[in-house]
Order: C-alpha cells, then sequence, then structure tokens
C-alpha cells in the first residue's frame, strides 16, 4: 500500500504541477500600471511677434508695411514698442533698392480702436534715424481684446496709404490665422553694429 500511495501521490503531485504550469502560462501577464499622459505645457507669450500688410496707396501705388510688437503679445496697459517698416512697391523696380523702395520723409499716424471699431488712441509715428523705411512708435493698449491699428501716411510726392492689422492684447495662445513661424517664443531685438 505504500507502493500504491507513493505513486498515486507522485502523480497527484506531477498532475497539480503541470496544471498549475499550464495554467500560469495561459493567463496573460497583467498589464503594467500606466503613466499618466503628462498635458502639454502651453507655449510662453512671445518677447516679439511680427505681422505683414500689403496696401493699396493713391495715385496707383502700393505698399508692404511690417510691424514688430514688443512684447508679441501686451497685456492692457502695458507699454508696447512698435516698430514700423514701409516700402513703396514701384511699378518697375528701382535700380538700387528694387521692388522695395523704403519710404522715407513720410508723416506716419497710427489708430488704435477697441473691439467695436472706436478709435481710442491716436499716436505719430517718428521716423527711426539712420533706418530708411522704419517709423517707431509707443503704444499703451487701454484694455484686453482683439485690437485694431490703422497705420495711414502721406509720403512727399503726396500719395498716401492706409492699412489695418489686427493687435490681440492679452489674448494667447493666438488664434490661428494669426499663428506663423514668425511668432518668436525666445529674445530678439536690436543686434550691435559690426564695424570694418
Amino acid at each position: 500500500m505504500n507502493k500504491l500511495s507513493l505513486s498515486s501521490l507522485l502523480s497527484a503531485w506531477l498532475i497539480t504541477t503541470l496544471f498549475v504550469s499550464t495554467t500560469h502560462a495561459q493567463e496573460p501577464a497583467p498589464a503594467p500600471a500606466a503613466e499618466p499622459v503628462p498635458t502639454p505645457k502651453p507655449l510662453p507669450r512671445p518677447l516679439e511677434r511680427g505681422d505683414t500688410l500689403q496696401v493699396e496707396g493713391s495715385k496707383g501705388s502700393k505698399f508692404d508695411i511690417s510691424a514688430r510688437f514688443a512684447p508679441g503679445v501686451p497685456n492692457a496697459e502695458e507699454r508696447t514698442e512698435l516698430i514700423l517698416t514701409i516700402n513703396e512697391v514701384p511699378k518697375t523696380p528701382h535700380p538700387r533698392y528694387g521692388t522695395a523702395v523704403p519710404v522715407t520723409g513720410a508723416r506716419v499716424v497710427v489708430e488704435l480702436k477697441n473691439p467695436v471699431g472706436d478709435v481710442v488712441a491716436r499716436y505719430l509715428a517718428h521716423e527711426i534715424p539712420m533706418s530708411a523705411g522704419k517709423f517707431g512708435l509707443h503704444i499703451t493698449p487701454p484694455q484686453d481684446g482683439m485690437l485694431g491699428l490703422t497705420i495711414k501716411g502721406r509720403i512727399r510726392e503726396g500719395k498716401t496709404f492706409e492699412g489695418t492689422m489686427r493687435f490681440p492684447v492679452n489674448i494667447w495662445p493666438l488664434p490661428d490665422d494669426m499663428m506663423s513661424e514668425k511668432t518668436k517664443t525666445t529674445g530678439g531685438g536690436r543686434r550691435p553694429v559690426k564695424g570694418n
């Protein structure tokens, strides 16, 4: 009987071992704990931002206006530097400047409009010395929202131009149609003049 009980014990042990090992092999391994997906950090506001505008002027003239805002997206009541680069696009290329002739000696006025379209401030842009076609001014937006900037100018030959661009105040991120690769998220500004 000892032989029989020993062999039956051995058989039971083998069957149990085989059953347990095949059962564990068929069970899927528990999935590792899923790590929480980090939420993407919002882009920082740009220190400066650019925008361009092409306008039809009087007497059949055309103008390209580039604007650089620093900070790129200001808060209400925050002083903002605005540098305008204004070039006339001649009908035939200029011998020196080609298709972008810098505007000099112009009177440039910038009107700041609230989201409804009412003029809330008017600024005179000053020509930047030794920088042909560049005009500068500081703007202090009075409120948050999508404001408007109307740029009006009169040059020596009596030609005039006028164009309007959007000016976001405390709106970040910008609407998709205003975002571009030109929207900078790092510093910039003036660079030192290199000597000979």
